[in-house]
């Protein structure tokens, strides 16, 4: 142990630094809409859930139940440590393609300072705990390659489940394993116990997902295949704003990201990440793309391509260096205005609008009404569903006509026919033009607000003896 912190003493600063700075920036903004979201996968613990496995839920009970910090910190701490250990798990991936520490260095500073890495650094998100899954699946895969023992098969078994109970998208990963075993000429291992071991480690961990969607119609799996796998009328400008997209939240290292390869061990490697890469880039095509559905790509591409240059050029080029500087100006400038909220609100609103004021919100408008707060999405649904829990009334109704989490929740509870209505007000007329109540009462306009202002508008209106029209 004392030669790994002697070794490797510049990285462990590196992901301290980066890890202290986050959970200080933690303390300075309130949950996002998908955060507030997995937070109460955490507050109702299930085998698993309507959107994604269960893991993320079941870290978020951990860190809740057994932590005595702002919800904010409590639910940010899991992805500040999964950071951290990703970034020391990435750290052994890189030494063993035999970079130098200035190379490994310069690479996970790179990764480190990439908006869309800090954002789920952050976010304890599903994408989240792939920061530690994705470099632990390519270490055991070279631990097989190596050494082919019982311990290493239930490795793998565990790496691979554990991955199914984190991402639907996971199966992605069979891909690249199985062109691996391929190429590697090792197909007679699938003839072996130690194998089928794996396998079944591999279905008991994921186990839980698969109960569940057999009690729940499989709903999971067919909510995921509409939501990611679905062919809309191609756009040209949406792939390539998911793009470019990339480029940015990768801090403008995206074309270091394609390093060249050597071993069979870096094929893989390769693969893995391009896989994930290629199938989302291809629905953007079909405008159905979010920007952290790449992680399995970014977490490794990043700090490996970032090396690879630094190790070709005996150091960083000039190019490297102006992308590594620009990159950490716009991580400086997002996480200053995290921590310290300088701009004006006119400049911040979009930037502030899911992250300030909700909390406040939330507990003004119980304070209005006995009724039950109904919102018009689940995007405003995890957060006031969320805060309106901590003052102890659970029953939030999201008021829409999409099947959800939140209808799932909403079962357990008493039917609610009398609700306090919190609607935005660019939608107000055509939301109540869709609703019937006997009698309603106006309640005025409030918001999150944030500087003195309301991040967003909404109506708040009384309605007793609610119905569709």
């Amino acid at each position: 142990m004392k030669t790994y912190f002697k070794n490797n003493r510049s990285i462990i600063l590196l992901a301290l630094t980066f890890a202290t700075l986050r959970f200080a920036i933690s303390f300075q903004f309130e949950l996002g809409t998908d955060e507030a979201h997995y937070v109460l996968y955490g507050r109702h613990l299930a085998l698993s859930y309507f959107d994604h496995p269960p893991v993320v839920g079941w870290v978020h009970y951990l860190f809740l139940n057994f932590l005595s910090l702002p919800i904010q910190v409590s639910a940010r701490i899991p992805a500040i440590l999964s950071s951290f250990i990703g970034t020391l798990l990435i750290n052994e991936w890189l030494r063993r393609k035999n970079y130098s520490t200035e190379s490994r260095l310069a690479g996970l500073f790179g990764l480190n300072i990439a908006i869309l890495f800090s954002a789920l650094s952050f976010f304890f998100l599903p994408d989240t705990f792939l920061f530690i899954l994705i470099p632990l699946l390519t270490l055991v895969v070279d631990n097989l390659t190596q050494k082919k023992s019982l311990a290493n098969w239930i490795y793998f078994g565990l790496v691979l489940g554990l991955s199914g109970l984190t991402k639907y998208t996971a199966i992605l990963f069979l891909v690249p394993i199985a062109w691996y075993w391929i190429k590697t000429k090792s197909l007679k291992d699938f003839l072996t116990p130690s194998f089928w071991l794996a396998v079944v480690i591999a279905m008991i961990v994921v186990s839980p997902v698969l109960i569940w969607n057999l009690k729940n119609d499989f709903i999971s799996f067919k909510y995921q295949t509409g939501h990611v796998i679905s062919f809309k009328t191609m756009n040209i400008i949406a792939f390539l704003g998911a793009q470019a997209s990339q480029f940015v939240g990768l801090s403008f290292l995206y074309f270091y990201c394609f390093p060249k390869v050597k071993t069979d061990q870096d094929r893989f490697d390769f693969l893995l990440l391009l896989t994930p890469l290629v199938f989302f880039s291809f629905f953007a095509l079909f405008e159905n793309f979010l920007p952290h559905w790449t992680a399995p790509f970014f977490i490794l591409a990043i700090p490996w391509g970032v090396a690879e240059n630094v190790r070709r050029h005996n150091g960083l080029t000039k190019k490297l260096k102006i992308a590594l500087t620009v990159g950490l100006l716009l991580f400086t400038f997002v996480h200053a205005e995290l921590a310290f909220h300088f701009l004006p609100f006119s400049a911040s609103r979009d930037l502030q609008r899911d992250i300030q004021g909700w909390r406040e919100f939330t507990k003004r408008s119980l304070t209005k009404s006995d009724y039950p707060l109904g919102v018009t999405n689940w995007t405003f649904g995890s957060r006031v569903k969320l805060y309106s829990e901590l003052e102890g009334r659970e029953n939030v109704i999201v008021l829409d006509h999409r099947t959800d989490q939140f209808d799932i929740w909403s079962a357990a509870l008493p039917p609610a026919n009398n609700i306090l209505m919190l609607v935005e007000q660019k939608n107000e007329t055509e939301f109540l033009n869709s609703v019937h109540c006997d009698s309603q009462k106006d309640l005025g306009v409030d918001g999150p607000r944030y500087k003195g202002q309301n991040l967003i508008d909404f109506k708040l209106v009384e309605c007793t003896g609610f119905s569709w029209k």
